[in-house]
């Protein structure tokens, strides 16, 4: 009879031990598979480019270059443009396809061009030259938003500054 509860004990013991090592198998499996899901999670979070954020960053700085060339302060309005040259390079360099559209082609196909107007009107030195060129860049924007199905996102000129706390 000891031999026999002997017997049932070591058996038990087993039974537990092999219970304990395949669950902790299983554990390890599903925290591998946990920890995948969540790098995958964090991998395309960190991928996501807020498109909306960077085109409030141009559309701050184009307001401000606008007042900066009509005070002909032409050093602050090639930094505005610089600005917003930059913004547009981290647009393409993050190749954003939004709705279909892709986005980043767009901007370097029509807001390139409309920067180097601004360039050109600035280094003319001359408020008529900067307006005409402003306005090539605005219609130029407005036209992406529109080939990229946001039509009803329209840029106007300001009419006043975003911004009262600076010297334009």
């Amino acid at each position: 009879m000891n031999q026999r509860l002997l017997v049932s004990l070591i058996s038990l013991c087993l039974f537990v031990m092999v219970y304990l090592l395949v669950t902790s198998i299983i554990n390890r499996k599903e925290l591998e598979s946990l920890k995948a899901h969540l790098k995958n999670d964090t991998d395309t979070e960190s991928e996501h480019f807020e498109l909306a954020e960077s085109m409030g960053n141009v559309q701050r700085y184009f307001n401000k270059l606008w007042f900066a060339g009509n005070n002909a302060n032409w050093e602050l309005a090639s930094f505005y443009v610089h600005e917003i040259e930059e913004v547009f390079e981290s647009i393409e360099g993050a190749q954003v396809v939004d709705e279909g559209k892709d986005i980043s082609a767009l901007v370097k196909m029509m807001a390139e061009p409309g920067i180097k107007s601004l360039e050109e009107g600035i280094g003319q030195v001359d408020t008529s030259a900067f307006k005409e060129n402003y306005m090539i860049m605005m219609n130029a924007c407005n036209s992406c938003h529109a080939v990229a199905g946001h039509a009803f996102i329209q840029i106007k000129l300001p009419e006043t500054p975003a911004f009262d706390n600076q010297v334009y």
